[in-house]
């Protein structure tokens, strides 16, 4: 079997220290897997750390700056385009909290709404990010 580079990329569900609400960001319709509603994620670069790289990636993408990373709960991997080594991105995703809610977006994103996790759940189609939604509401359910 031939082996190839990849990517690794780190997302979070964040959630507002005060309000409790969940952070999604709409994708714009030009961009790679446009139009639809996420949460924060994106590649970590060599040599950077899961969570420095989620600290760059969302401080990039939402402005947020006061993020305390909390554990990984899920993984997934998928494809950037055509199916080739360089291409394929395994991701892990983390539990986040901030204190701040305002949002400053990056070009990728032209929207965003803090939601309840129910709302959020509801409003999400794509089917991984709706699967991380879910186990991140059953975990925190789990959680006293």
């Amino acid at each position: 079997m031939a082996e190839g580079r990849f990517q690794v990329a780190a997302g979070a569900v964040i959630q507002n220290r005060v309000t409790g609400k969940i952070l999604l960001i709409h994708r714009t319709a030009s961009q790679v897997a446009g139009d639809i509603w996420e949460i924060p994620i994106g590649r970590i670069e060599q040599f950077e750390s899961f969570q420095d790289g989620l600290k760059r990636e969302v401080a990039e993408e939402t402005g947020l700056t006061d993020l305390k990373v909390g554990h990984p709960f899920n993984t997934f991997e998928f494809m950037r385009g055509e199916h080739t080594a360089e291409n394929e991105v395994r991701a892990v995703v983390f539990t986040a909290q901030t204190s701040q809610d305002n949002i400053t977006l990056s070009h990728e994103h032209d929207s965003y709404k803090w939601l309840s996790i129910d709302d959020a759940i509801e409003l999400v189609e794509q089917p991984g990010i709706k699967r991380d939604l879910i186990a991140y509401r059953d975990i925190n359910r789990l959680t006293p």
